[in-house]
């Protein structure tokens, strides 16, 4: 997986496993390998486990069985599809019939994770996690900001403007925007080529801009 990961272009990456770190001796080879590459990474977890370990942002989704999939066509077999209304395949809500409660109640767990993940308790528990006042503040600003202007965001991204925007933000997810432009320039294992490298973050800011409108309720990820 690693040489995946180096070999593809760019510095994001998005592992699109539900459940990343359930196999702990796997994950943490995987994180320890992905120390010093430079990547900006999102990943899956859940609620309480993002709060708990300072996560800033984050997108959720419902599993959606996409036609053409081996998912859709088992849940087809088994009758559990509830419609084929396409612009509603979005991750947003729930197009089948899940086997342990009701539709409603996956798609009120949804909304339900979104409205628990940007709590102002949670925020200012996960900015608790920072272990200086200045990471507090960013963390602060930027998960915040991030749920207060979602409407912005949705502007963004309508008017074309995501490429305009992800370099603002990855700066602000930079070593150097973090620890401050003399303990970024201090630390020769975060140089690369005269620059300062990304440290590896679990954001959700990627996903987010790629989800046209996104959820007015605004973070697996």
């Amino acid at each position: 997986m690693l040489r995946d990961v180096d070999a593809l272009p760019g510095r994001h990456v998005f592992f699109l496993d539900d459940h990343l770190f359930g196999d702990r001796k796997f994950a943490e080879a995987l994180l320890d390998g992905l120390r010093g590459m430079g990547r900006v990474w999102q990943a899956a977890r859940t609620v309480d486990w993002a709060v708990r370990v300072g996560i800033e942002t984050t997108t959720f989704h419902i599993l959606t069985p996409y036609p053409g999939t081996a998912l859709y066509r088992r849940m087809e077999a088994e009758g559990r599809l509830l419609h084929r209304h396409w612009d509603l395949y979005d991750t947003r809500h729930a197009v089948y019939r899940p086997a342990r409660m009701s539709p409603a109640e996956l798609e009120r767990g949804y909304w339900q994770a979104y409205r628990d993940f940007y709590s102002c308790r949670a925020i200012l528990r996960a900015a608790a996690t920072k272990p200086t006042l200045s990471g507090m503040m960013r963390h602060l600003a930027y998960s915040g900001g991030w749920k207060k202007l979602d409407k912005l965001w949705g502007w963004v991204i309508r008017s074309r403007m995501v490429s305009y925007a992800v370099p603002a933000l990855e700066f602000v997810l930079s070593p150097r925007c973090r620890q401050g432009p003399q303990r970024a320039a201090a630390d020769p294992s975060s140089r690369e080529s005269g620059r300062t490298r990304p440290a590896a973050h679990h954001s959700g800011h990627e996903s987010r801009l790629a989800e046209v409108g996104g959820p007015s309720g605004l973070s697996p990820t």
